[in-house]
C-alpha cells in the first residue's frame, strides 16, 4: 500500500500471498492464492477479480487467467459468488461505466481509457469498460466517438477530448496503423488562441 499513488488503493486483502503462478500452452496463467484472499469485502469483488486478471494479461503470452486458493480451482469468487468459469480475461472488462444502460445482448464491450489525477497532481489513465451496439458497423468510429464523448457523470474521470472534437472522416486501417482526421476540436483551447 505504501509504494501505491495517491488516490489509489489495494484490493486484495492484507496478508493475501501467491502460493504460485502457473503458465500454460494455451495462454492460460494459474494464479494461486493463500486464504487470506477470501477475506475481501463482498463491493470488492468485482475489483478483485479485474485487478488479477488485467495484472495477468499484460503479458503477451497469457490471454486468460485461472484463480486457485490453496491449490484448488475456483469456479466462482469466494464471498459474491461471481461465476469465473474456466478463466477470466480482459473481455469481461474493467471499471465499469454505469453510465447510458446498453442492451447487453446487442452490444460489445470495449474498453477506452479516462483521465483522472491524483492528490499530489499526478496525471493516470483509467482503464474503463463501455458497451457499443453491434448495429455500429463502423467500430473504430464508434469507439472514437464514445472516448470523445467521455465517461459517465458517474465518474470522476475525464476524457482527453473536448465536446466538440468531431471525425470528419472514416477512420482508415492500413499496414498496421489507424488514421483518424479530427476537426479542429481536437485541439481544444489551444485553437482558439
Amino acid at each position: 500500500t505504501d509504494e501505491l499513488p495517491n488516490g489509489f488503493q489495494a484490493v486484495l486483502p492484507p496478508n493475501t500471498e501467491v502460493l504460485g503462478v502457473q503458465t500454460q500452452k494455451d495462454g492460460t496463467i494459474i494464479a494461486d492464492f493463500s486464504p487470506e484472499f477470501k477475506q475481501y469485502r463482498a463491493e470488492d469483488e468485482i475489483k478483485v477479480f479485474q485487478a488479477v486478471t488485467w495484472t495477468l494479461t499484460q503479458f503477451d503470452n497469457v490471454t486468460k487467467v485461472k484463480i486457485r486458493i490453496n491449490g484448488k480451482d475456483l469456479a466462482s469468487m469466494p464471498v459474491n459468488k461471481a461465476q469465473i468459469g474456466d478463466g477470466l480475461t480482459r473481455d469481461d472488462g474493467i471499471n465499469f461505466d454505469k453510465g447510458d444502460i446498453v442492451d447487453i445482448m446487442n452490444s460489445r464491450p470495449v474498453t477506452l481509457y479516462y483521465v483522472s489525477q491524483g492528490e499530489m497532481g499526478d496525471t493516470y489513465y483509467v482503464p474503463v469498460t463501455t458497451r457499443i451496439s453491434n448495429a455500429e458497423t463502423d467500430s473504430y468510429s464508434a469507439i472514437v466517438n464514445e472516448l470523445v464523448k467521455g465517461p459517465s457523470e458517474y465518474s470522476n474521470l475525464v476524457s482527453d477530448f473536448g465536446t466538440d472534437t468531431k471525425l470528419v472522416s472514416q477512420p482508415v486501417f492500413k499496414g498496421g496503423k489507424l488514421v483518424l482526421n479530427f476537426n479542429d476540436g481536437i485541439y481544444g483551447n489551444i485553437a482558439k488562441n
